[in-house]
């Protein structure tokens, strides 16, 4: 007759045929401990920041990763190994925002700092907007440089880093084009407050999430609304898109529950309930899975995208961002604690 033993580990709890008399069972459970390693559930960790970390994202080509934060640094990690590659000195802090260019070759960084230098010292005047630095990324050094007198409660860049929309508590939202340093429209102040701005992978479309459950769709070139829908019942508090942009998350920290919409006008697709608080939202690049956290909560979820299957749950405390790899093979974590932990994703329903 062959018995079985309950094995729990990281990943879990799993069933295991014990082995036959004879058998070193400390080996034996030793041989189980490694391989719960091996199934991705022991982070990498990245240390480095000496504050809040605020932004994370990985390079085209999912080797490198780019962390920013209240440390007045931006700094770039080996995704496979932890290592350090680079630290970014700027005139940055609070919510700085990161994104790799198209061609992967420039980081561009996106926060709040000194924007006006005097005209007969050079030295930084004591005024204060949006400082936006464009790095190279294999030398580490600045390339150039725009600052303007714009700053507001939080921001948000496009996928390719060549917008930034701006949220402005009492103003609305302004949405910049980078590259001409040029304004491109202003969103009007709704009755509720933004909580959470996001653009459409191809940049054309701005969305806005606000404290009523309300979700807005702006076009950027020219700041019309494209479209409105009631998201939840309670305030929206993060938004993710797929990368080809047909599926849009909403997520809901008081509601306890991520939706996912399709088409346009947007239709829900899933409702996920038990969602932890629904701030933090990646999707895998195919769109078939949804990574859920909260900025106050112990577990991450990653999810089906399309039901309410849970595909993994990893411990965490005070997720701050997340990214998952353009590769889909890792997801990247940053914490209020100036941590920042690399998790290898499930295979899916595989």
């Amino acid at each position: 007759m062959n018995m079985m033993a309950l094995y729990c580990g990281a990943r879990g709890c799993s069933w295991h045929r014990i082995p036959p008399r004879g058998t070193n069972i400390l080996a034996f459970l030793f041989l189980l401990f490694l391989a719960d390693l091996g199934r991705g559930q022991n982070p990498l960790p990245l240390r480095g920041h000496k504050g809040h970390i605020t932004s994370v994202v990985f390079s085209r080509d999912s080797k490198s990763i780019a962390s920013g934060g209240a440390d007045d640094t931006i700094r770039l990690w080996n995704a496979n190994t932890g290592k350090e590659l680079s630290v970014l000195n700027g005139y940055m802090a609070g919510d700085t925002r990161l994104a790799f260019s198209a061609d992967g070759k420039s980081l561009i960084s996106a926060g709040y700092g000194r924007i006006y230098e005097s005209p007969t010292t050079g030295e930084e005047a004591n005024a204060h907007g949006l400082v936006i630095f464009w790095w190279d990324v294999a030398t580490g050094k600045k390339r150039s440089e725009l600052r303007l007198a714009d700053v507001g409660s939080h921001r948000a860049l496009s996928t390719d880093g060549t917008l930034l929309a701006e949220s402005k508590l009492a103003e609305g939202i302004n949405v910049w084009n980078l590259d001409t340093g040029k304004k491109l429209c202003a969103l009007p102040q709704q009755r509720s407050r933004v909580h959470c701005t996001a653009f459409s992978p191809d940049g054309k479309i701005v969305v806005t999430g606000y404290g009523d459950g309300m979700v807005r769709c702006w076009d950027t070139a020219t700041g019309k609304e494209v479209e409105a829908f009631k998201a939840h019942e309670k305030g929206v508090n993060g938004l993710a898109f797929t990368p080809d942009g047909k599926l849009l998350a909403t997520g809901s920290f008081t509601g306890q529950e991520a939706k996912v919409w399709e088409g346009k006008p947007w239709k829900e697709r899933a409702r996920l309930k038990g969602s932890i608080g629904a701030e933090l939202l990646a999707f895998s690049p195919d769109g078939k899975m949804l990574a859920v956290g909260s900025t106050s909560g112990s577990r991450l979820a990653i999810r089906d995208a399309a039901a309410q299957k849970v595909l993994a749950e990893l411990k965490v405390s005070n997720g701050s961002a997340l990214a998952i790899s353009p590769d889909g093979k890792k997801l990247v974590v940053a914490y209020e604690s100036r941590w920042l932990h690399v998790w290898d994703m499930p295979k899916g329903n595989e």
